[in-house]
């Protein structure tokens, strides 16, 4: 089995040419937009509901949103959404 960790910076990128190989992706936003299965084990899945934060012991919604408003919509949404 072979694991590539990487956030996606370009259609173009590694990430993306593997995608379109067939390789299977998970993506995992920094602020859930929508409720979220992710298996974690056999029958086992971990559900993110809508607002929960990736990372709540580092980040909090306020300095996203702090973040969003800095750099715009569209990059929070590419580098932080994986959108």
């Amino acid at each position: 089995m072979i694991i590539v960790a990487r956030q996606r910076l370009h259609v173009g990128d590694l990430s993306g040419m593997l995608i379109e190989q067939g390789w299977p992706s998970l993506v995992i936003p920094a602020v859930a937009a929508e409720p979220q299965d992710y298996p974690v084990a056999d029958g086992e899945f971990y559900r993110r509901a809508v607002g929960e934060l990736l990372e709540p012991d580092r980040d909090s919604l306020q300095a996203l949103e702090e973040i969003k408003l800095v750099v715009g919509s569209n990059i929070f949404a590419a580098q932080y959404q994986q959108i």
